[in-house]
């Protein structure tokens, strides 16, 4: 951020732009400072409550959010977390713009031809006009790959080209950024230009970890070499023992070979980052799509996202091929059911059930399904099954005192609901609801 606004100032351009430092938007100091400093933006009106949010990542989100509305956004190097489920970033030379993901987009586009183009100007003319003296500034401080007897007496007693450390960072940014848009290119299946983007990133930084695995399985791919998968600990020992692969994504830039975007994926999903493990995994499929169970992972991170119709089209493909595959069925049931698709999600359910008569997660699916559909016995039925062998399932309390509760059985709906309560964590989505409802039935039982 310093460095942008420095070759701002030193330009002796004007500063349009609204600076943030997104680590630092749950200062009140910070938040102040903004106010004084960018009046234009209106942050000290308008912005003011959601200010007053921001001690909390939800409120920090909200708040680029309600920027976004009125002004572009931009990031300044590629990153991870809760902002970027939000948005999705979108490479413009070396800045990131940010675009909102809203109800209808479930995954990042692919870089269109329009952007395509305006990349690749952009960086042929870096290339022409920043690279040939920075790279010879760079290979200066490195030791030379066959020394002559001076260089090596020199080596001998520690007198040698100390490196320039600008041009370090300078070289260290540039590859990053060119290692991002090769990843992108790959995953496009634009491999002989991805190649040359990897190569770039490699002079100007041959420690970046990320370009150095990218380009070594975009030979694999133009060779014709199908991918082979890797076990987890060989993929750590690869990208090095001192950094986390966290690290080498923000220092390096993203990975665009499927065993680490497979691990990296998984990561992020963990951490409940759908929306870039959705990314990750997609990456996998593309480049090795037999290679993986990643058409799982993207079914189960369209439902959590809401993307229902997305979650169908995947597992749909994997049915094509298994159809009785008990984890893509079950997968398929839900997406139904998540879509109010009730009566279709019955049938594999029911498939699920009498295969497997131990599948208490189908089975008190399914009971949902009966319930959403007003078929109360088989509701019931299903639901008082769950709670035998599974005493502390919440939710199949839950549906049991909804069910006594429109059958106007209040002495049963109240125990079901302080069972509820009893095994449920407090801040489930239905906790507000069963406590309003129970203060009704005490307040009105005789």
């Amino acid at each position: 951020m310093l460095f942008f606004q420095a070759a701002l100032v030193r330009d002796s351009k004007p500063f349009p732009y609204l600076p943030l430092d997104a680590t630092a938007l749950d200062k009140p100091a910070y938040q102040a400072f903004l106010g004084r400093a960018y009046p234009r933006f209106g942050l000290a009106g308008t912005q003011s409550n959601l200010f007053a949010e921001c001690a909390r990542p939800v409120g920090r989100v909200r708040l680029l959010e309600a920027l976004a509305e009125r002004h572009g956004l931009y990031y300044l190097h590629p990153s991870l977390g809760y902002y970027f489920e939000a948005f999705y970033p979108q490479a413009q030379g070396l800045v990131y713009q940010l675009k909102p993901y809203g109800s209808n987009v479930a995954i990042a586009p692919l870089p269109s031809p329009d952007l395509i183009a305006r990349n690749r100007q952009f960086w042929q003319e870096a290339e022409t006009n920043q690279f040939a003296a920075l790279i010879w500034t760079l290979q200066q401080g490195r030791p030379p790959a066959n020394p002559n007897w001076i260089q090596r007496l020199l080596a001998r007693i520690h007198l040698q080209n100390e490196p320039n450390r600008s041009a370090q960072i300078v070289g260290a940014r540039y590859a990053r950024t060119l290692n991002y848009w090769g990843a992108e290119l790959q995953e496009g299946r634009a491999y002989s230009e991805a190649a040359q983007y990897f190569r770039q990133a490699r002079e100007l930084n041959p420690d970046n970890v990320a370009a150095r695995i990218n380009q070594d399985f975009n030979a694999d791919l133009q060779a014709g070499r199908p991918p082979v998968l890797a076990p987890a600990t060989a993929i750590e020992e690869e990208a090095g023992h001192r950094r986390k692969w966290e690290q080498v994504i923000l220092e390096d830039g993203p990975f665009a070979e499927p065993n680490y975007c497979y691990q990296v994926g998984s990561a992020l999903a963990r951490n409940g980052l759908y929306h870039q493990a959705l990314q990750q995994f997609r990456r996998v499929q593309t480049l090795a799509p037999d290679l993986t169970d990643a058409r799982f992972w993207m079914a189960r991170l369209f439902i959590h996202t809401g993307h229902y119709s997305n979650a169908l089209a995947a597992v749909n493909q994997i049915l094509q091929a298994h159809p009785d595959d008990d984890n893509a069925l079950f997968l398929k049931a839900v997406a139904l059911l998540q879509s109010k698709a009730y009566e279709e999600s019955l049938a594999p359910f029911t498939y699920l059930i009498n295969h497997y008569p131990n599948n208490y997660a189908a089975q008190l699916n399914r009971a949902i399904a009966y319930l959403q559909l007003g078929r109360l016995d088989a509701a019931r039925r299903d639901y008082e099954q769950v709670a035998q062998a599974l005493p502390r399932s919440y939710q199949a309390w839950f549906g049991l005192a909804e069910i006594a509760y429109r059958r106007k059985d209040f002495p049963a709906a109240i125990t079901n609901y302080q069972r509820y309560l009893t095994n449920a964590p407090p801040d489930t989505q239905e906790a507000g609801q069963v406590r309003a409802r129970l203060e009704e039935l005490q307040r009105n039982s005789p």
